[in-house]
């Protein structure tokens, strides 16, 4: 009998932690669309609020521009969309992945104009679950750089001659360093990576953490549990793996204020990288606010990448 009552209550706690996990799992990739992205009234409790007065005058320049729309199937059938900002005498072409439940124009808002304005034709991308994107889950950057991969493969062909370049922040800066190991074009000439995580636990037990207050036993475990069922991934899975094997120039940019993503993770992003690299840690940044807090090194470490002369 005391056999079967231990059977009884594990098989419960078993139950019990099923569907907690399952609940934060939901809470934490299933697809919610926001409101539209315009001027600064999404940012929320962002810590970007304080700069709502530039980013409202630089997304109503996003808003006023002509855009090319682009699609493609992703592997997995979804149909997936980008915006194409073309330049009339481009010298090359930044792809852009925006974060977490986010888009393109909230979190490069002010960045879209400051790239055009040196010349280069720009690819605004809705990932996938996300704006005009097919999808209902999140994958943290995993079949997000699928997707990269077939977005450069695609810009290769409309752009042959030109150099591509991979620009992505939180969600977006992970998206592109699983993507620097893949089959990308020749083409793609560097990468940048702001405030980006290295593996999705790591990520999503920090979030468990804040949230909950709660330790990542035993949730976590039934979390990957869940995406291995339904994502079919691991969670596990690492930037770091990728990084040491990529040959494609980076800058990593993280704050060292973040309270979302930890910069150690972009420390520890930087050292795996095999390629030539620049970081820049931002004294007091917060979470994709590093342009803002310091723009001209922002600025000037973006252009090295970009082999332009930088500012004075």
């Amino acid at each position: 009998m005391f056999v079967l009552y231990c059977a009884v209550a594990i098989l419960v706690v078993f139950i019990v932690v099923m569907l907690a996990s399952y609940v934060f799992l939901c809470i934490a990739v299933k697809r919610k669309d926001p409101k539209r992205y315009v001027g600064a009234n999404v940012l929320g409790p962002s810590p970007r609020r304080k700069y709502k007065e530039e980013i409202a005058k630089a997304t109503k320049w996003v808003s006023e521009q002509t855009y090319t729309v682009l699609q493609q199937r992703s592997n997995d059938g979804l149909l997936l969309k980008a915006r194409l900002l073309k330049h009339d005498n481009a010298s090359g072409c930044i792809l852009l992945f925006h974060g977490f439940r986010s888009s393109p124009e909230r979190d490069f808002n002010v960045m879209i104009p400051f790239l055009y304005s040196l010349g280069y034709h720009l690819l605004l991308v809705d990932v996938r679950a996300h704006g005009q994107s097919e999808g209902k889950l999140m994958t943290y950057g995993v079949r997000e750089s699928e997707d990269c991969e077939l977005w450069c493969n695609q810009l290769a062909v409309i752009f042959p001659d030109l150099p591509l370049f991979l620009y992505g922040t939180s969600m977006g800066a992970s998206t592109v360093m699983f993507a620097s190991d893949k089959n990308l074009p020749k083409s793609v000439k560097g990468i940048v990576a702001d405030c980006g995580f290295t593996t999705p636990w790591k990520i999503l037990a920090v979030g468990l953490k804040r949230k909950t207050k709660l330790p990542p036993f035993p949730l976590m475990h039934g979390i990957s549990l869940w995406v291995k069922l339904l994502c079919r991934y691991d969670l596990r899975v690492s930037t770091v793996d990728s990084l040491s094997k990529t040959t494609i120039p980076f800058l990593f940019i993280h704050g060292t204020q973040d309270a979302l993503v930890p910069y150690a993770m972009t420390e520890e992003n930087y050292r795996a990288c095999a390629s030539e690299k620049i970081l820049l840690l931002v004294d007091g940044g917060e979470h994709c606010t590093n342009y803002f807090v310091a723009n001209t090194d922002y600025c000037n470490a973006f252009m090295q990448l970009l082999g332009e002369d930088a500012k004075e």
